[in-house]
């Protein structure tokens, strides 16, 4: 019994320990946390037992993680694009070799015919030349034999023709009759050579139609390897093309993934980072690194984003006031263009966040924010962002002046375009000039500097803007 007690006493005492050391172990996750594990980290036990400054880290590393597998998303969809380009340029080129691989073996088959055609023509013009031949040598044998018989006529005496022929009228008209077949073996002959010098002339034009056709059929086998060629090259481009979108396919999905958890953890903490950014009460800290975030994003100066800050809502802690939003926000009252009103615009963005547009604070002119946008604007640089998120004000504010020319020198006229007011532009100048300055001294943004802190107290201490 005394054994059980003890027991019980101990488990008595370590069971108050035991939320402390799991807060302990939830906060040291959630500071220390990195894109491998901040969407499995609990958002709300994080804003629930660690220091404020602990679950801002936590939710900036989030955001950052997001943000980082966002751009690496739209990188890989870029590349899985492109590479689907090539892959519909390939295979449209392959179906057209093989459309001229089709023609080709078409044009070479009706070539074939066309050949043997012609062979089998030349070979009736051989066989009728053969024939020819033939037959004039018969029709010259025929007028040899005349000939002979009319030589030995001639050499027949008159005695022998009387004995022959019993009268010298009959032995004539054997002569007459004799001539008479001579002209027309002669005559036959003639018009057999006329008919074989024909053949001759019809068996050569084929012959050389048939060495044309031959050449020709040569040009296109070529024709047809050259193409085979490309054919092999462009269907191991596609399978090359197939191996290169096959990780990134991968790596997609995992990137996919990863932003769906990372997504759901934003959503879980989504509220509490809206309340300390909607309130109007931010931390050095957070204006600190949405500053920087902004800057090292867009080219400009840190100062100059502080400056602009400091004048347009005193760094977040004057965001106006609520409850007015169909008069502030009217097109009577703030000019409208394009195809959403400023009214239509903040009804959209209050729904995406879960805001009542009767609660969310604004100007007497529709500004929203720490960098106090009217809704069309913020709508052409931030599309739905949250203009009450710290982060998403400092980046719009910072992408609008780097477009006007703050990031490549033209300060001045950059923030004249933001107010058009060149009493303003200097007042936010000479803020930007005095927060260079400690910059310069510290190096940067640097709340550890004992500069930084001192200017930080004896400037902005009365307005009750906390370090952390």
């Amino acid at each position: 019994m005394k054994k059980v007690g003890l027991i019980v006493l101990i488990f008595s005492l370590l069971v108050p320990m035991i939320p402390a050391v799991l807060a302990e172990d939830i906060c040291t996750q959630a500071k220390n946390a990195t894109c491998d594990n901040v969407a499995t980290i609990n958002g709300d036990q994080v804003k629930k037992n660690c220091d404020e400054s602990i679950f801002q880290k936590y939710s900036q590393t989030l955001i950052d993680c997001k943000n980082q597998a966002e751009q690496e998303e739209e990188k890989l969809n870029s590349q899985i694009k492109d590479i689907e380009q090539k892959e519909r340029s390939a295979e449209w080129y392959l179906s057209k070799l093989n459309l001229d691989v089709r023609y080709l073996n078409y044009e070479i088959a009706n070539l074939n015919l066309s050949i043997s055609q012609l062979e089998s023509e030349i070979k009736k013009r051989e066989e009728a030349i053969t024939e020819l031949d033939q037959a004039l040598e018969h029709q010259k044998s025929i007028l040899s034999e005349a000939l002979r018989q009319v030589y030995e006529y001639d050499l027949t005496s008159y005695v022998e023709v009387l004995i022959g022929y019993g009268s010298l009228s009959d032995f004539g008209s054997k002569l007459m009759e004799m001539d008479k077949i001579q002209i027309e073996l002669r005559a036959a002959m003639s018009e057999i050579q006329e008919a074989k010098d024909k053949m001759e002339k019809e068996r050569m034009a084929m012959e050389k139609d048939m060495e044309q056709k031959v050449d020709y059929k040569k040009t296109q086998e070529y024709s047809i390897y050259s193409l085979a060629v490309r054919k092999d090259q462009q269907e191991y481009l596609l399978r090359q093309l197939a191996a290169a979108k096959t990780p990134l396919e991968r790596e997609m999905a995992r990137i996919e993934a990863e932003l769906i958890e990372l997504r759901s953890a934003m959503s879980r903490i989504q509220t509490y980072l809206s309340m300390w950014l909607i309130d109007g009460k931010p931390t050095w800290s957070q204006i600190f690194s949405a500053v920087e975030r902004a800057s090292s994003a867009t080219g400009v100066r840190s100062a100059l984003l502080l400056g602009v800050l400091q004048i347009e809502s005193r760094f977040g802690t004057g965001l106006g006031t609520a409850g007015n939003y169909k008069k502030y926000c009217s097109c009577d009252n703030v000019s409208c263009w394009g195809s959403k009103t400023h009214i239509e615009i903040l009804l959209e963005i209050c729904q995406k966040y879960g805001y009542d547009p009767n609660e969310v604070p604004m100007s007497k002119k529709c500004a929203l924010g720490p960098a106090q946008f009217i809704p069309i604007t913020w709508y052409g640089y931030m599309g739905l962002a949250n203009p009450w998120n710290l982060n998403d004000a400092v980046m719009g504010m910072a992408k609008y002046l780097a477009r006007n020319g703050a990031a490549s020198g033209n300060e001045r006229g950059a923030l004249h375009v933001y107010n058009h007011s060149w009493s303003y532009v200097d007042s936010v100048l000479e803020s930007a000039d005095a927060w260079q300055e400690v910059i310069n001294i510290c190096g940067g943004l640097d709340l550890d500097c004992p500069r930084m802190r001192e200017r930080l107290e004896q400037k902005f201490g009365s307005k009750g803007i906390p370090i952390e």
